[in-house]
C-alpha cells in the first residue's frame, strides 16, 4: 500500500477546518441578517463570544497539529543525523581497515626461485608476491591431471578436500604471510556483513573492498574460501555478496567446473569458456 504523505494530511485537515469556520460564519450571518440588526449591545457581545468560541477552538486544534508536526520533523531530523553519524563512524573504521589491509599486502614477502627454470633465490614482496603465489597455486591445481568430465564425477566434498590438500601445501609454507592477510580480510568482510545497514549498502561496501584487490589476491581468496581455512566462515560471505565476480581465471578446471560459489555470477567466466 502506498504511504500517504503526512503533509497532505495536515493541509487537508487545515483546509477542512477553515471551510468549517467559513460555513459557520455564513450560517450565523444569514441567521443574523434575517432577524435584522439588534439594538442591544449584549447581543453583539454574544456574537463575539460565538466567533471567539468557534475560532478559538479551531485555532487551538490547529496549534496542536502544528506542534505535533514540529515534533515529527524534529524526530526525522534526529533520525537522519543518527543515520549519518552511524555511517560516518562505520566508514571511518572500514577505511582504517582497508588501509591496514593495504599495508599487510605490501608487507607480504617470500623467497622464490627466480623462475621455473632458474633456481636462483630472490625475495618478492607486495603485489608481486601475490602474483607469484597465484602462479604457484595455479600450477599445483593444474597438476591434478583432471579433465573436466572427471572432475564432474567427483562429489563436491571429496573434490574440496583434494583442493584443500593442494592449497594447504602452499598455505603452510607461507602461513605467516597468508594467515595474517586472510584473517584480516575475513574480519573486514565480517565487519560489513554484521552491520545493521541494508543489504544494498552492505553490497556497496563489499564491492569497495574487492575493488582494492588485485586479480591475484582474488584468485587466492577463491581457493582460501574453498579450503578448510575459510569454508566455514569466509566462504558463505564471499558467495553471498558475489565478492569474486570480477575474478579472471584462465585454464583452471576447478574454476570452470562451477562446483563452488554457486551464488556468484562470474563476469569473466564466458571469456575463457
Amino acid at each position: 500500500m502506498k504511504k500517504i504523505n503526512s503533509t497532505y494530511i495536515y493541509w487537508g485537515i487545515s483546509i477542512s477546518l477553515l471551510a468549517l469556520v467559513l460555513m459557520l460564519t455564513i450560517i450565523y450571518l444569514w441567521k443574523f441578517m434575517n432577524n435584522g440588526f439588534s439594538q442591544n449591545m449584549e447581543d453583539f457581545g454574544l456574537t463575539g463570544d460565538y466567533f471567539g468560541g468557534v475560532v478559538g477552538s479551531i485555532t487551538a486544534f490547529l496549534s496542536v497539529i502544528l506542534v505535533y508536526r514540529t515534533f515529527k520533523m524534529q524526530q526525522e531530523i534526529s533520525a537522519k543525523q543518527e543515520y549519518l553519524i552511524a555511517h560516518q563512524n562505520f566508514e571511518n573504521v572500514l577505511f582504517n581497515m582497508l588501509e591496514m589491509q593495504h599495508n599487510i599486502t605490501n608487507e607480504c614477502r617470500g623467497i622464490f626461485n627466480r623462475n621455473f627454470w632458474d633456481s636462483t633465490k630472490i625475495e618478492i614482496s607486495g603485489l608481486s608476491y601475490f602474483r607469484r603465489m597465484e602462479l604457484e597455486l595455479h600450477k599445483s591445481i593444474y597438476d591434478f591431471n583432471y579433465i573436466l568430465s572427471e572432475i564432474e564425477k567427483e562429489s563436491e566434498n571429496d573434490l574440496r578436500l583434494k583442493i584443500h590438500a593442494k592449497y594447504e601445501d602452499l598455505y603452510i609454507d607461507d602461513n605467516a604471510m597468508l594467515g595474517h592477510y586472510f584473517r584480516h580480510l575475513y574480519h573486514m568482510l565480517k565487519y560489513v556483513n554484521d552491520s545493521t545497514f541494508s543489504e544494498q549498502e552492505k553490497t556497496k561496501y563489499m564491492n569497495l573492498i574487492q575493488s582494492q584487490m588485485s586479480n591475484s589476491e582474488l584468485y587466492l581468496t577463491f581457493y582460501n574460501g574453498i579450503s578448510n581455512f575459510g569454508i566455514t566462515k569466509a566462504y558463505p560471505i564471499l558467495d553471498k555478496y558475489n565478492f569474486l565476480e570480477n575474478l579472471y581465471v584462465k585454464d583452471d578446471l576447478i574454476f570452470d567446473s562451477g562446483f563452488f560459489y554457486k551464488k556468484t555470477t562470474f563476469k569473466n567466466k564466458s571469456i575463457q569458456n
